[in-house]
């Protein structure tokens, strides 16, 4: 029996471990998980994909190093990468080369950093624990792929005993890749402090580089270090991800791919939505190609570390495309059936499973979940009859919510044009929708699940209250007789 959490009212997607109705696909999708088979969600939009992917996240947390993205909130494929890459890597600080951990002005400190920097899940580089020919370019590498540059400064000559200034070429370095610096300065005597320290700490406060902190002493430098850490950790993913989504994606990919490899004792559980929404990424030409790439570095993994769970509503993984994801397993998602929506409808608006308004609202609505979500919502705290049913519809469907050509940007003017002419003529069969509509739009339009063929073999809109929008601002006459048939003779 389903928790009180499963029936939580909102209008976004749910974020609980058992949301209402959806115990079978919990379980199939947990099947390949736990099987390491990467799977793919199929489904309309609305349908409650994101739902299931916020249920697994929950379920999954403390079994799997956890990677999720959600491709509508930055249509962008190099965004894409570089967010699966921050995701994938424990942020890198690379801590300045000012002596070592046995030895120097900082030997303590970089101790307690090495140690404060590990227990805050960011891998630490210290230039001493690696063994290196050429270490001036292994400084430049590291650096360039740190999430940020720990940069401790005293009072003592920069210089090594080679003469080179290794803190000095860092630090020059962290500008020009734009890495952020947190700089860790010991003691309050500005005046006693070597010149090449003074210039970098005016250098910094003129042109605003990062942060800086002072310590008096080891205590004090374990605090501020760790409230620096916590307090910047999550901006210093967001510029890295800035920096990343600059290169081409094929680069960043690449890196992804590789980075994941590399921690084979890790265990990914990778969670991508709405893969479909990378089609729309202006600076690529072809969408396939991205395709091509992604499938095939999947399938080149050696490797078992990890697996990836997608969800996509325009069905991009069939025809042509499925071939670039020979490697998953496909599970779709479907809308409730008449005896879970009633049950959803009875226990949310306080029914018995007799009344007559169940199939009222089913028949209004349809059995999507979000389009119940929202009808029930309206009518939760009111005496529900015909007149009250018929206001909650108007007043649902007339938010920009249903304005088609706000919410799918990338529909075509034909596109849009056929989905409101065809409107008047639903539910209706294939060979009754052929006189008013090319096969290739109507193709189209099916493939992307805005209209689907039921169970009685007619079309309609998955969304009936998509459906319901268009019929009220274009054909308000049929709009009534619809609903007035629904009401009166439902």
């Amino acid at each position: 029996m389903p928790n009180s959490e499963d029936l939580k009212l909102t209008l976004g997607p749910l974020n609980v471990p058992n949301p209402f109705g959806r115990d079978r696909e919990l379980k199939e999708i947990e099947k390949y998980i736990s099987s390491n088979q990467n799977l793919i969600l199929l489904g309309p939009r609305r349908v409650g994909k994101t739902t299931l992917l916020n249920a697994i996240e929950i379920r999954k947390s403390k079994e799997y190093n956890l990677i999720r993205y959600d491709c509508q909130s930055d249509r962008d494929i190099s965004s894409f990468f570089a967010n699966l890459l921050v995701s994938a890597k424990h942020p890198k600080i690379f801590v300045s080369s000012k002596g070592t951990k046995s030895n120097g002005e900082f030997k303590e400190e970089r101790r307690i950093a090495e140690e404060i920097i590990k227990e805050n899940k960011c891998s630490p580089f210290l230039i001493e624990n690696i063994v290196s020919s050429d270490v001036k370019k292994s400084e430049e590498e590291n650096i360039k792929d740190s999430t940020a540059f720990l940069l401790m400064l005293g009072y003592g000559e920069l210089s090594n005993e080679k003469g080179d200034k290794p803190v000095v070429e860092e630090y020059k370095f962290a500008i020009h890749y734009n890495i952020p610096i947190l700089c860790m300065i010991k003691g309050t005597d500005d005046d006693k402090r070597s010149n090449d320290v003074k210039w970098i700490i005016e250098d910094i406060e003129n042109n605003r580089r990062g942060i800086y902190r002072k310590y008096e002493n080891l205590e004090e430098f374990k605090k501020v270090l760790k409230d620096a850490i916590i307090e910047n950790n999550e901006k210093w993913d967001k510029e890295k991800i800035d920096n990343l989504k600059k290169e081409r994606y094929k680069n960043i990919g690449d890196i992804f791919f590789n980075s994941i490899k590399e921690q084979k004792d890790e265990k990914f559980l990778i969670l991508i939505d709405e893969l479909g929404e990378l089609r729309h990424d202006k600076m690529i030409d072809d969408f396939e190609s991205f395709l091509s790439y992604f499938g095939a570095k999947i399938k080149e993994m050696k490797v078992k570390n990890f697996t990836f769970v997608i969800t996509g509503s325009e069905n991009i993984f069939t025809s042509s495309y499925q071939k670039y994801f020979g490697s998953f397993w496909f599970l779709d998602t479907d809308v409730f059936n008449e005896e879970t929506a009633k049950s959803f409808i009875a226990r949310v608006l306080k029914l018995d499973n007799v009344n007559k308004y169940l199939d009222k609202i089913i028949e209004v609505c349809g059995t999507l979940p979000k389009d119940l979500v929202l009808m029930c919502y309206g009518l939760k705290e009111k005496e529900v009859n015909n007149e009250e049913i018929k206001d909650t519809l108007i007043s649902v469907i007339r938010t920009p919510e249903f304005i088609l050509e706000q919410q799918y940007l990338y529909l075509e003017k034909e596109d849009l044009d056929f989905l409101k002419n065809i409107s008047q003529y639903l539910p209706a069969s294939e060979n009754e929708i052929k006189p008013y509509v090319s096969s290739k739009i109507f193709e189209k339009v099916s493939r992307e699940q805005f209209i689907l063929k039921e169970n009685n073999g007619k079309y309609m809109f998955v969304s009936k209250l998509f459906w319901w929008r268009i019929m009220y601002d274009l054909y308000r006459e049929k709009f009534e007789k619809f609903l007035k048939n629904i009401l009166e003779n439902g």
